[in-house]
């Protein structure tokens, strides 16, 4: 059996997570990024970024080895 590798640049899902992590650890590391994004738009944009999860889950329906 061949393992799976941990992150694959051709997977849209990959890319899309590696931007949640860098957007999530700006928020949590450095705080004048937060003077630009207003706490009532935390529930909206976690939903959007909920969707977009979805969106692109449903998108990507061949595995990445039968590309």
């Amino acid at each position: 059996m061949i393992p799976k590798k941990v992150f694959n640049p051709r997977s849209r899902q990959h890319w899309f997570g590696v931007a949640l992590g860098i957007a999530g650890g700006l928020l949590s590391t450095l705080p004048s990024v937060r003077e630009f994004i207003p706490e009532q738009a935390y529930g909206p944009a976690f939903v959007a970024l909920s969707v977009a999860v979805i969106v692109l889950r449903n998108i990507t329906k061949t595995p990445i080895d039968q590309r």
